[in-house]
Protein backbone atom coordinates (compact mmCIF):
# COMPACT_ATOMS: atom_id res chain seq x y z
CA UNK A 1 0.00 0.00 0.00
CA UNK A 2 1.18 3.16 -1.09
CA UNK A 3 2.62 5.68 1.74
CA UNK A 4 3.04 3.23 4.21
CA UNK A 5 -0.51 4.03 5.78
CA UNK A 6 -1.46 1.10 8.04
CA UNK A 7 -4.50 -0.54 9.12
CA UNK A 8 -7.14 1.01 7.04
CA UNK A 9 -9.99 0.47 4.94
CA UNK A 10 -9.32 0.48 1.04
CA UNK A 11 -12.13 1.14 -1.55
CA UNK A 12 -11.32 1.60 -5.40
CA UNK A 13 -13.86 3.11 -7.40
CA UNK A 14 -14.99 3.82 -11.10
CA UNK A 15 -13.70 7.08 -10.78
CA UNK A 16 -10.00 5.55 -10.78
CA UNK A 17 -9.00 6.76 -7.23
CA UNK A 18 -8.12 4.61 -4.32
CA UNK A 19 -9.64 5.22 -0.83
CA UNK A 20 -7.62 4.88 2.44
CA UNK A 21 -10.29 5.22 5.69
CA UNK A 22 -8.33 6.41 8.86
CA UNK A 23 -9.64 7.93 11.92
CA UNK A 24 -12.72 9.54 9.98
CA UNK A 25 -10.27 11.48 7.34
CA UNK A 26 -9.69 9.86 3.71
CA UNK A 27 -6.39 10.31 1.88
CA UNK A 28 -7.21 10.03 -1.86
CA UNK A 29 -4.51 8.42 -3.70
CA UNK A 30 -4.05 8.82 -7.72
CA UNK A 31 -1.97 6.77 -9.96
CA UNK A 32 0.86 9.33 -9.66
CA UNK A 33 0.96 9.04 -6.13
CA UNK A 34 -0.70 12.44 -5.12
CA UNK A 35 -2.90 12.33 -3.27
CA UNK A 36 -5.74 14.77 -0.30
CA UNK A 37 -7.05 14.44 2.54
CA UNK A 38 -10.64 14.10 2.75
CA UNK A 39 -13.90 14.13 5.28
CA UNK A 40 -16.31 11.14 5.78
CA UNK A 41 -19.91 12.16 6.38
CA UNK A 42 -21.49 11.83 9.38
CA UNK A 43 -22.85 8.43 8.51
CA UNK A 44 -19.52 6.81 7.61
CA UNK A 45 -19.58 6.00 4.38
CA UNK A 46 -17.42 6.93 1.36
CA UNK A 47 -19.16 10.60 0.22
CA UNK A 48 -16.41 12.71 0.20
CA UNK A 49 -16.36 16.25 0.94
CA UNK A 50 -12.53 17.37 -0.04
CA UNK A 51 -10.58 19.61 1.89
CA UNK A 52 -9.09 22.70 0.06
CA UNK A 53 -5.32 22.85 1.23
CA UNK A 54 -3.75 25.69 1.22
CA UNK A 55 -0.53 25.28 -0.77
CA UNK A 56 0.77 28.57 -1.00
CA UNK A 57 4.26 29.01 1.05
CA UNK A 58 4.05 31.11 4.16
CA UNK A 59 8.34 31.51 2.85
CA UNK A 60 10.53 30.66 0.38
CA UNK A 61 14.00 31.28 -0.93
CA UNK A 62 16.17 28.99 -2.91
CA UNK A 63 16.76 26.47 -0.52
CA UNK A 64 14.02 26.52 1.84
CA UNK A 65 9.90 26.40 1.69
CA UNK A 66 7.57 26.27 4.97
CA UNK A 67 4.02 25.99 4.92
CA UNK A 68 1.90 27.37 7.79
CA UNK A 69 -0.68 24.49 8.30
CA UNK A 70 -1.58 20.57 9.42
CA UNK A 71 1.15 18.65 7.97
CA UNK A 72 -1.21 16.05 7.73
CA UNK A 73 -2.95 17.59 5.01
CA UNK A 74 0.09 18.84 3.46
CA UNK A 75 2.26 16.30 3.19
CA UNK A 76 0.55 14.22 1.22
CA UNK A 77 0.65 16.98 -2.12
CA UNK A 78 4.50 17.24 -1.93
CA UNK A 79 5.50 13.72 -3.08
CA UNK A 80 8.94 12.17 -2.32
CA UNK A 81 12.39 13.45 -0.75
CA UNK A 82 15.37 11.56 0.58
CA UNK A 83 15.38 12.44 4.20
CA UNK A 84 12.92 12.73 6.87
CA UNK A 85 14.25 14.68 9.63
CA UNK A 86 11.97 15.69 12.19
CA UNK A 87 11.18 16.17 16.03
CA UNK A 88 7.28 15.16 16.36
CA UNK A 89 5.45 15.79 19.84
CA UNK A 90 5.63 13.71 22.26
CA UNK A 91 2.42 13.97 24.15
CA UNK A 92 4.21 15.08 27.46
CA UNK A 93 3.32 18.90 27.81
CA UNK A 94 6.39 20.97 26.99
CA UNK A 95 3.77 23.54 24.86
CA UNK A 96 2.24 24.43 28.62
CA UNK A 97 4.89 26.80 30.38
CA UNK A 98 6.29 23.87 31.55
CA UNK A 99 9.54 25.41 31.34
CA UNK A 100 8.62 28.39 33.73
CA UNK A 101 8.65 26.14 36.79
CA UNK A 102 12.55 25.31 35.85
CA UNK A 103 15.88 27.80 36.78
CA UNK A 104 16.95 28.93 40.02
CA UNK A 105 19.92 30.72 38.65
CA UNK A 106 18.04 33.13 36.22
CA UNK A 107 14.47 33.54 35.24
CA UNK A 108 12.93 30.21 32.93
CA UNK A 109 12.27 31.65 29.41
CA UNK A 110 8.17 31.71 28.89
CA UNK A 111 7.69 30.00 25.34
CA UNK A 112 4.25 30.83 25.51
CA UNK A 113 0.71 28.50 25.54
CA UNK A 114 0.30 26.40 23.01
CA UNK A 115 -1.33 22.64 22.50
CA UNK A 116 0.86 20.95 20.05
CA UNK A 117 2.41 18.61 22.75
CA UNK A 118 -1.14 17.49 24.97
CA UNK A 119 -0.79 14.18 23.07
CA UNK A 120 1.28 12.04 20.49
CA UNK A 121 0.76 12.13 16.95
CA UNK A 122 -1.08 8.84 15.57
CA UNK A 123 1.46 6.22 14.58
CA UNK A 124 -0.29 5.93 11.06
CA UNK A 125 0.56 9.67 10.61
CA UNK A 126 4.19 8.98 11.34
CA UNK A 127 4.37 5.78 9.42
CA UNK A 128 3.03 7.79 5.88
CA UNK A 129 5.65 10.27 6.81
CA UNK A 130 8.13 7.44 6.83
CA UNK A 131 6.64 6.30 3.44
CA UNK A 132 7.23 9.67 1.54
CA UNK A 133 11.27 9.38 2.35
CA UNK A 134 13.90 7.25 1.41
CA UNK A 135 15.40 7.45 4.88
CA UNK A 136 14.55 8.45 8.10
CA UNK A 137 15.35 10.06 11.37
CA UNK A 138 13.05 11.51 13.84
CA UNK A 139 13.79 12.58 17.12
CA UNK A 140 12.05 11.38 20.37
CA UNK A 141 11.13 8.27 18.05
CA UNK A 142 11.38 6.07 21.41
CA UNK A 143 7.79 7.82 22.45
CA UNK A 144 6.29 6.03 19.24
CA UNK A 145 5.75 2.47 18.54
CA UNK A 146 8.23 2.24 15.12
CA UNK A 147 9.99 -0.53 13.77
CA UNK A 148 13.09 -2.11 15.67
CA UNK A 149 15.79 0.66 14.90
CA UNK A 150 19.65 -1.22 14.13
CA UNK A 151 21.28 2.08 15.39
CA UNK A 152 19.99 5.05 16.79
CA UNK A 153 21.66 8.51 17.38
CA UNK A 154 21.85 9.71 20.88
CA UNK A 155 22.15 12.78 21.94
CA UNK A 156 23.97 13.54 24.90
CA UNK A 157 22.92 16.99 26.29
CA UNK A 158 25.56 17.06 29.29
CA UNK A 159 22.23 18.53 31.27
CA UNK A 160 21.11 18.19 34.90
CA UNK A 161 18.38 18.89 37.14
CA UNK A 162 14.97 17.53 35.43
CA UNK A 163 16.33 17.72 32.09
CA UNK A 164 16.88 14.52 29.92
CA UNK A 165 19.77 13.55 29.57
CA UNK A 166 19.81 12.87 26.16
CA UNK A 167 17.49 12.46 23.24
CA UNK A 168 17.18 9.12 20.99
CA UNK A 169 16.90 9.73 17.38
CA UNK A 170 14.98 6.87 16.15
CA UNK A 171 16.21 6.09 12.12
CA UNK A 172 16.12 3.15 9.44
CA UNK A 173 20.03 4.19 8.29
CA UNK A 174 20.72 0.93 9.07
CA UNK A 175 24.11 1.76 10.71
CA UNK A 176 25.78 1.19 14.37
CA UNK A 177 24.32 3.40 17.27
CA UNK A 178 26.60 6.71 17.46
CA UNK A 179 26.70 9.53 20.07
CA UNK A 180 27.09 13.04 20.07
CA UNK A 181 27.59 15.20 22.90
CA UNK A 182 26.62 18.84 22.57
CA UNK A 183 25.63 20.72 26.10
CA UNK A 184 22.10 22.12 26.44
CA UNK A 185 21.25 23.14 29.51
CA UNK A 186 18.79 25.45 30.16
CA UNK A 187 20.43 28.56 29.64
CA UNK A 188 24.14 26.92 29.29
CA UNK A 189 24.16 26.13 25.85
CA UNK A 190 27.23 25.38 23.67
CA UNK A 191 27.97 28.25 21.44
CA UNK A 192 25.10 30.30 23.03
CA UNK A 193 22.92 29.28 20.44
CA UNK A 194 19.27 31.40 20.97
CA UNK A 195 16.33 29.20 21.84
CA UNK A 196 13.31 29.94 20.73
CA UNK A 197 11.24 26.91 20.59
CA UNK A 198 10.83 24.38 24.37
CA UNK A 199 11.66 21.46 22.47
CA UNK A 200 14.08 23.17 19.48
CA UNK A 201 17.44 20.83 18.87
CA UNK A 202 20.76 22.53 18.17
CA UNK A 203 21.87 23.25 14.71
CA UNK A 204 24.95 21.08 15.14
CA UNK A 205 22.92 17.87 16.23
CA UNK A 206 20.42 18.32 12.96
CA UNK A 207 23.35 18.83 10.88
CA UNK A 208 25.36 15.54 12.60
CA UNK A 209 21.84 13.91 12.06
CA UNK A 210 21.95 14.72 8.23
CA UNK A 211 26.02 13.88 8.02
CA UNK A 212 24.77 10.40 8.75
CA UNK A 213 22.68 9.61 6.74
CA UNK A 214 24.11 7.10 4.47
CA UNK A 215 22.25 8.26 1.44
CA UNK A 216 23.59 11.57 -0.19
CA UNK A 217 20.37 13.57 1.05
CA UNK A 218 19.65 16.37 -0.76
CA UNK A 219 16.07 17.02 -0.24
CA UNK A 220 14.84 16.65 3.33
CA UNK A 221 11.35 16.69 4.47
CA UNK A 222 10.27 18.33 8.26
CA UNK A 223 6.57 18.20 8.84
CA UNK A 224 7.01 19.44 12.56
CA UNK A 225 9.33 22.15 12.02
CA UNK A 226 9.25 24.30 15.12
CA UNK A 227 11.11 27.40 15.02
CA UNK A 228 13.57 25.67 11.85
CA UNK A 229 16.05 24.06 12.59
CA UNK A 230 16.15 21.30 10.45
CA UNK A 231 16.18 24.08 7.09
CA UNK A 232 18.62 26.22 9.02
CA UNK A 233 20.99 23.05 9.34
CA UNK A 234 19.91 22.23 5.22
CA UNK A 235 20.65 25.52 4.41
CA UNK A 236 23.97 25.41 5.70
CA UNK A 237 24.98 22.00 4.19
CA UNK A 238 23.81 23.35 0.77
CA UNK A 239 20.54 21.18 0.69
CA UNK A 240 16.87 21.79 0.14
CA UNK A 241 14.08 21.65 2.48
CA UNK A 242 10.43 22.10 2.99
CA UNK A 243 9.43 22.85 6.79
CA UNK A 244 5.57 22.72 7.86
CA UNK A 245 4.88 24.37 11.25
CA UNK A 246 0.99 24.53 12.90
CA UNK A 247 1.99 27.80 14.94
CA UNK A 248 2.33 31.18 12.80
CA UNK A 249 4.23 32.33 15.92
CA UNK A 250 7.33 29.77 14.80
CA UNK A 251 6.74 30.36 11.41
CA UNK A 252 7.49 33.79 11.31
CA UNK A 253 10.87 32.93 13.81
CA UNK A 254 11.86 30.10 11.04
CA UNK A 255 11.51 32.57 8.68
CA UNK A 256 13.74 35.21 10.36
CA UNK A 257 16.06 32.17 10.87
CA UNK A 258 15.98 31.14 7.05
CA UNK A 259 17.01 34.86 5.81
CA UNK A 260 19.84 35.11 7.71
CA UNK A 261 22.61 34.61 5.44
CA UNK A 262 25.97 32.81 6.13
CA UNK A 263 28.64 35.86 6.08
CA UNK A 264 32.22 34.87 4.34
CA UNK A 265 34.80 34.74 6.56
CA UNK A 266 37.02 35.76 3.23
Amino acid sequence: MQGGICDTKRKNTSDGFNYHQRSGRVLLYTDRGMAAGCLLDGGGDFNLYCDVVNMKPYYQDSAVTIYHGDCREIVPNLGRFDLLLTDPPYGIGECSKKNESRGNLASPKNYGFFNWDTKKIEIETILFFIGTCKYSLIWGGNYYNLPPCVGPLIWDKESSGDFADGEMGWNNYGSALRIKRHMWNGMIRKNNEDRNHPTQKPIDVISWGISLCPFNAQTILDPFAGSGTTGRAAKDLNKTAVLIEKEEQYCEIAALRMAQEVLSLS
